[in-house]
């Protein structure tokens, strides 16, 4: 059986494109201001300063909250002790709540400390949304404060640690009044 070669067709050679007349651009229109900006307003009115509230409503911000504290709940943190059990040396794995803080919130939510206080610095409490704000932060901030004090009292968290960390501080003043009289007697000594 034999088989036959065909020679490969060769592809048409390309033709060089057409020059063509250059294309007029469209007039462009001009661009429509930003969305909620005022075109009439002065310069000034038009500016926003910082970047805008990543929470918008006390609720966002309470739901990302309970994130949080559901989260805590979740992840304790690991205590390991190497023990001993019939003479063999064994690892002991216990769980320990984790302490809710507010700076362990900031972290959770992505914004900083700075964030949490200059909402409370910035809202308007004669407002309904400042009302809310208000008491939404103050709500979180108990939460975590009865979780601590709860947790340090039942000596799951450290009670020192807890106690500077809530302001408790036991303070114990030791105060004596010494007075000394000297007399001429005791003057030549």
């Amino acid at each position: 059986m034999t088989t036959k070669r065909t020679p490969a067709k060769k592809a048409p050679a390309k033709k060089a494109p057409a020059k063509r007349a250059a294309a007029k651009k469209p007039a462009t229109k001009p661009k429509a201001p930003p969305k909620g900006q005022n075109l009439k307003a002065k310069p000034w009115e038009r500016v926003s300063v910082g970047r805008p509230r990543k929470y918008q409503t006390a609720q966002e911000l309470w739901e990302a909250a309970v994130e949080y504290f559901q989260w805590c709940e979740a992840n304790p943190i690991f205590e390991h002790k190497v023990t001993q059990y019939q003479g063999d040396p064994i690892d002991v794995s216990t769980s320990i709540p984790r302490a809710m803080t507010i700076g362990g919130l900031c972290i959770h939510i992505g914004v900083n400390h700075k964030y949490m206080n200059d909402i409370m610095d910035d809202i308007d409490i004669n407002t309904e949304e400042g009302r809310q704000f208000s008491e939404i932060i103050g709500l979180i901030r108990e939460v975590i404060r009865d979780q601590k004090f709860a947790g340090a009292a039942a000596g799951i968290f450290n009670s020192n640690i807890i106690a500077r960390d809530l302001g408790l501080v036991d303070k114990q003043d030791h105060k004596q009044q010494i007075n000394i009289q000297i007399t001429d007697k005791d003057a030549e000594l």
